[in-house]
């Protein structure tokens, strides 16, 4: 199984990206038509970001602010982890089995010195949709999606036979299509394949090497056990497992 290195991928690129703030979620509802479009069912969204909340200058006042987060948060479970780097991280996680979504808030006292730089990171994960859905969901989390910048994916799947290489590709080539998308870059195995892209569609970006930018990832994998098509796009990255 591959998975994204999210966190270390996130904090490489965050500090370059080009965003347009939006808070519609434009973005996921074209890849959720997209990939409804080619008869995919939507399984799974997620809407991940982060911020900056300042600097605190010991361990207790890291605590002290964290602490004004926690009690506006009631329903969450809270952990606290110091990683081997004197790092500080405290995680909340929300759990509704209602509306079948997680909301996990990680805020992460990065050390410098004589000094932790606050950084709060947000992620909900809902395992159904609907376009009403989505509002529902953040309205439940107070989710800050106006205050800051938003990576979004979703995931599909479909029944599917016989699928070898080329078809995959040509799937995966015929999804960036229908995004508006050019290829920039591609990584292609026998039962699987990744594309990044840049669309038109909307207007964020990351930079990449040789002055590239892309704000379209799509991967795809097929699994002959239960002839089953797996399908996940992102927008600018894809930021789950896939």
């Amino acid at each position: 199984m591959k998975f994204i290195l999210v966190l270390f991928a996130i904090l490489l690129i965050y500090f370059s990206v080009n965003f347009v703030k939006s808070a519609d979620h434009e973005e996921l509802y074209k890849m959720a038509e997209a990939i409804e479009n080619k008869k995919y069912t939507v399984k799974e969204w997620s809407i991940y970001s982060r911020q900056s909340m300042g600097e605190a200058k010991s361990e207790k006042e890291f605590y002290n602010q964290t602490n004004k987060i926690r009690k506006k948060k009631a329903g969450y479970k809270w952990s606290s982890i110091e990683d081997v780097n004197h790092h500080l991280k405290l995680v909340g996680v929300y759990e509704d089995k209602k509306e079948n979504f997680v909301h996990r808030i990680i805020i992460t006292g990065v050390y410098n010195y004589d000094s932790y730089e606050i950084e709060v990171a947000n992620e909900v994960k809902s395992y159904q949709w609907n376009h009403k859905d989505i509002n529902t969901v953040l309205s439940k989390t107070d989710y800050p999606v106006s205050k800051e910048f938003s990576f979004y994916s979703i995931k599909g799947e479909v029944d599917e036979r016989n699928i070898g290489r080329g078809k995959l590709v040509k799937k995966a080539k015929g999804l960036m299509d229908s995004l508006d998308a050019v290829e920039i870059e591609s990584l292609v195995e026998e039962d699987f394949v990744s594309l990044s892209g840049l669309s038109t569609k909307w207007e964020n970006s990351i930079n990449l090497d040789g002055n590239k930018k892309m704000n379209l990832q799509i991967a795809m994998r097929f699994n002959p056990k239960n002839d089953r098509l797996n399908v996940t796009v992102g927008t600018p990255i894809v930021t789950t497992e896939y």
